[in-house]
């Protein structure tokens, strides 16, 4: 009745204008108003918008890729730098491994030289306090920056790569090992830094074009009792509580050739916030090799095949009757 949605009304403007005095009222928002707010970028391919169930490969959001050694854990992650870089975006990796892929990432980024030094940057770090301290700092020059006059605003979709979350050790395991000479038996706080840091770091993305990649390393083993899989990854539990999208990477197998190679790969969404997870699609990460005809120099050419990974999950998707979207 008009009665009731005029009490309705009534309570719900009373709560948020008790709000509004200690939260702001940009914090207190309808429906509409958060639907409004919620941006993307395109993303190449239809098997990749069926393996997230989206349309966009939304921002503001923080994104882990998982696996084995040499599932192409950071081929992907350089993959989706790319798609930021190509809608005018930037990117930055928070190397922790000392053992960056350049040349993986000129193959997939067409060895534009120029396209790469005005839009990249890489930093190395030496413990787990000092990537937390370069992924806040960067974001928050990022933020200064956009909010001067006569510049794009919020409009210039960041990516921000750490490779990997749980890398390196603190500084206080650093200055142990300094003054003994070696490491000694105890327990890492490296879960417990990385924790803390990620339980505020969503904050700082609410409603900015920014997004997070973190690389974790998985180890699988099986339970002794019922032989369960059991998957174990390094960095806190706390991760999976802040992150959109977990994606696990495996590999199936090697394509080798006389003229190009490449990794036939399985990706799964071990967890979708924005939808179902436990979707998996199979795409090959090929390589070649290409002639400069400027230069007359080799250079290796990398890619994701999203179209044949599209093509072969309409055909499968055929064969078992299902609808793709």
């Amino acid at each position: 009745t008009e009665a009731q949605k005029t009490a309705e009304y009534g309570m719900q403007a009373a709560m948020c204008d008790s709000l509004k005095d200690e939260l702001g009222g940009d914090r207190i928002r309808s429906q509409e108003e958060i639907v409004s707010r919620l941006v993307g970028l395109p993303v190449p391919g239809l098997a990749f918008r069926f393996l997230i169930q989206q349309d966009v490969f939304p921002l503001g959001r923080i994104t882990t890729i998982n696996g084995l050694q040499e599932s192409c854990k950071s081929s992907l992650m350089f993959e989706i730098m790319r798609w930021h870089l190509v809608y005018g975006g930037l990117a930055m990796l928070v190397e922790n491994e000392t053992k960056d892929s350049p040349d993986i990432r000129d193959g997939l980024w067409d060895h534009n030289q120029d396209f790469l030094n005005r839009k990249f940057r890489a930093v190395q770090t030496q413990n787990v306090e000092e990537w937390q301290q370069v992924l806040t700092y960067s974001i928050d020059a990022a933020k200064k920056y956009c909010n001067r006059t006569g510049v794009p605003g919020r409009s210039v979709p960041c990516v921000f790569g750490i490779d990997s979350l749980s890398a390196k050790a603190s500084q206080e395991d650093f200055v142990k090992i300094n003054k003994a000479g070696h490491a000694e038996r105890g327990y890492s706080n490296v879960a417990l830094h990385t924790t803390k840091y990620l339980q505020a770091l969503p904050t700082y993305l609410i409603d900015w074009p920014f997004t997070v990649i973190g690389i974790q390393h998985l180890k699988k083993t099986n339970d002794p009792r019922t032989g369960a899989v059991i998957r174990n990854k390094p960095g806190g539990k706390a991760i999976a509580f802040m992150e959109t999208f977990e994606f696990e990477m495996s590999r199936i197998r090697d394509i080798q050739k006389i003229d190009e190679g490449g990794v036939n790969l399985r990706m799964q969404t071990r967890k979708n916030s924005l939808g179902p997870g436990r979707i998996s699609i199979d795409v090959v990460f090929r390589w070649w090799w290409e002639d400069d005809p400027a230069t007359g120099l080799r250079s290796q050419k990398h890619v994701f095949d999203w179209d044949d990974a599209s093509m072969a999950l309409l055909v499968q998707q055929a064969k078992d009757k299902k609808t793709v979207w």
